[in-house]
C-alpha cells in the first residue's frame, strides 16, 4: 500500500498529463488524465497502440459518469447496480468535450469502476476521470505485477505503483449497450455473457 504523500505527489504528475501504472482487479494498467490530450498521446506512444483504437476511462464512482458520457439509459444503470465496482466495461454515448484522441471518430466510450479501493482512491486525488488501457505493449501479455510492468516500460513514465500480484488477471468484459434491443459482448472477460443475460433479462450478443 502506497503513503498518502506518494498517492498524492503521483495524482499531481497525473493531473499534469504523466502516465502512471498502477493495479487494478484484474491486470496492472496505465493511466493519465482524460481529458489531458498529451498524456493521452503518451499512453498511445508507449504501447505502440493503432491510433485509432479507444482508450477506456476509469471512474472513481458511478456517481462520476456523467463527467464522461452523455446519457445513460435504465438498462446500463441496471447493469452497473449490479457490476460495478468489479470487471465490467461499458460502452455508452461519450461527451462532445472529451478528448477526441480518446476515442478517434467514435460517438461511444468504455467506462468503469474498478474493484480496487486504492485505484479509486488514486482517482479521486487526480480529481479527474483517467484515460487508461493495460500495462503492456500492444500484443504482449497483460502486466500481472509491477515488475512484469516496469519490464515492458522502462522509461516514460512517471510512476510505478507496486500492489503486488493481481488478483484477477483476467481482463474486464467489455459489454456495448448502445443498442438497448441489441447489448453486445466485445470482449469477453471476467464476467460472463450469462450472468449479463441474467441480470438484463434479454439475449446477448
Amino acid at each position: 500500500m502506497e503513503s498518502p504523500e506518494t498517492l498524492a505527489a503521483v495524482a499531481h504528475a497525473m493531473r499534469a498529463g504523466g502516465v502512471t501504472a498502477f493495479p487494478t482487479d484484474t491486470v496492472y494498467g496505465l493511466g493519465t488524465a482524460a481529458f489531458h490530450r498529451e498524456g493521452i498521446a503518451r499512453i498511445f506512444a508507449l504501447k505502440g497502440r493503432e491510433a485509432e483504437k479507444a482508450l477506456p476511462v476509469l471512474l472513481a464512482d458511478a456517481t462520476d459518469l456523467s463527467r464522461v458520457v452523455a446519457s445513460v439509459s435504465s438498462q446500463a444503470l441496471g447493469v452497473i447496480a449490479w457490476f460495478w465496482p468489479g470487471p465490467l466495461t461499458l460502452v455508452l454515448p461519450r461527451r462532445p468535450d472529451l478528448p477526441a484522441e480518446i476515442a478517434p471518430g467514435r460517438a461511444t466510450i468504455g467506462v468503469r469502476v474498478p474493484d480496487h479501493a486504492q485505484l479509486r482512491s488514486l482517482i479521486r486525488l487526480v480529481g479527474l476521470p483517467l484515460a487508461s488501457s493495460s500495462a503492456n505493449h500492444s500484443g504482449s501479455p497483460p502486466a500481472l505485477n509491477a515488475q512484469t510492468a516496469l519490464g515492458y516500460f522502462t522509461t516514460g513514465l512517471s510512476a510505478v505503483l507496486d500492489g503486488g500480484a493481481v488478483s484477477g488477471g483476467v481482463p474486464s468484459t467489455v459489454l456495448n449497450l448502445t443498442d438497448p434491443d441489441r447489448p453486445t459482448v466485445l470482449r469477453e472477460g471476467a464476467v460472463s455473457r450469462w450472468a449479463l443475460e441474467d441480470v438484463l433479462g434479454q439475449w446477448v450478443y
